[in-house]
């Protein structure tokens, strides 16, 4: 779907919730493969008309370069043709096109043209050591000391480690002395299969989230260009690792395509995050009880902007013309997942908005993240970072395109990270 055609659904939208009847939609949309019958059913399962319109409209424009000519001949075939010329009045707006609905091409785009396609990345743990697994991405670390040069992650900690702001109390911090202090897993999607565009300078990110960790006494561990079922794959495999029970913490950075509550694996097929977290949850992996668990989502979670359009062809969002959906406030989505305590969440956007990312600098949430852990991760908790990470981040607006992350915090104790290098931060 081309860039006018997803503008002129953007500013429709309003309109199409308002008035757009989805239940004469279906038998259309199944018998010319708009959509698959597995997002279908997902669309269905909403509870009223205006929120099945908007899960609608947040798949829409992912669904290849034909899916608006063929919602708009599905309209007129359903007898909506007043919203097919609103939404063909706002395109002609745009590109100050006249050409009516007769010239469309309604071939409907295969939903299986890409299964052929190779994918990086679908090999799962099968009892690797986290420690040592490390897969290097090529990409340049600005800024960053040589992880090795900082600690080695054979080391033991001990009380010997303590930080200026540690001090092993446990009823009151997080126990953070084991050796490695914790692991991350770093899921990085760049190439997607179908509409959605390369993530350029993810890499960026991954590196250099790679590479403060490690300096933090982290095993790291890279997964690349994974499918949904694949991200759901890993983390499955992830919470029964022989290896957890031995560190003091979890942490996951998931770096792709989102949108609303939903992640998008490089076969354009969401993941909805809450199911990401129950596999990390008390019942489902116990080795992490009373453990602090840290999720790094950067993605976009709608298509709403702070402040304008960027201009700077080196700025693109972190997803491509996704429209905005209706975003469960946060009580409502915690109280969806069982054991969440213990949990911390850093979404790199608000609700219903997108995250900005640069092509060749990385993202600005990684920029601002990675910089506020390197100076402080030695004498401040990791909440109190975040703040940080908050002020950074927004002050950010060099190119029009501000942005403000979003903790969510189920943590029942402060927690330091207590590297092991004391004067890392130094």
């Amino acid at each position: 779907m081309d860039p006018a055609q997803k503008t002129a659904l953007r500013k429709s939208r309003v309109h199409l919730v308002n008035h757009l009847e989805m239940r004469h939609l279906y038998d259309y949309i199944l018998k010319d493969e708009l959509l698959t019958p597995i997002m279908v059913e997902t669309i269905q399962a909403k509870e009223c008309r205006p929120d099945q319109v908007r899960a609608f409209l947040d798949i829409l424009p992912r669904r290849g370069p034909t899916a608006y000519n063929i919602f708009l001949k599905i309209l007129t075939e359903s007898g909506q043709n007043a919203l097919a010329n609103h939404i063909k009045q706002e395109y002609d707006r745009e590109t100050g096109n006249a050409s009516g609905l007769s010239e469309l091409s309604l071939t409907p785009e295969s939903s299986s043209d890409n299964e052929d396609m190779e994918v990086e990345g679908v090999e799962v743990f099968k009892g690797t050591s986290l420690i040592t697994a490390v897969q290097e991405t090529g990409s340049p670390v600005a800024n960053l000391p040589d992880p090795q040069s900082i600690v080695s992650l054979t080391s033991q900690g001990s009380s010997a480690s303590l930080g200026p702001g540690y001090t092993g109390n446990y009823e009151e911090e997080y126990r953070m002395e084991s050796s490695p202090r914790g692991f991350l897993l770093i899921i990085n999607n760049r190439t997607f299969r179908g509409d959605l565009e390369e993530r350029v300078g993810t890499d960026v990110d991954c590196a250099n989230l790679k590479c403060l960790f490690l300096s933090l006494g982290f095993g790291v561990e890279l997964r690349t260009n994974l499918t949904a079922e694949e991200i759901i794959a890993n983390l499955e495999v992830l919470s029964r690792h022989e290896q957890l029970p031995s560190v003091d913490c979890l942490v996951v950075a998931i770096l792709t395509h989102g949108s609303d509550d939903y992640l998008y694996g490089v076969d354009e097929m969401f993941v909805d995050v809450n199911h990401l977290y129950e596999k990390l949850s008390a019942t489902q992996c116990p080795a992490l009880i009373h453990k602090p668990k840290f999720f790094i989502v950067n993605a976009c979670r709608g298509d709403a902007e702070d402040k304008g359009i960027l201009a700077t062809p080196s700025i693109g969002r972190c997803s491509v013309g996704v429209d905005v959906n209706k975003i469960p406030d946060t009580a409502q989505a915690v109280r969806r997942i069982a054991n969440m305590q213990d949990f911390l969440i850093a979404y790199s956007t608000i609700p219903r908005h997108v995250s900005w990312r640069h092509k060749t600098e990385g993202s600005f949430f990684v920029q601002g993240f990675v910089k506020v852990f390197k100076e402080w991760a030695s004498t401040m908790d990791v909440v109190s970072m975040l703040v940080k990470v908050n002020h950074h981040v927004s002050r950010i607006d060099e190119y029009a395109g501000i942005q403000i992350p979003s903790p969510q915090v189920m943590l029942t104790k402060k927690w330091y990270l207590n590297p092991p290098n004391a004067a890392y931060s130094s």
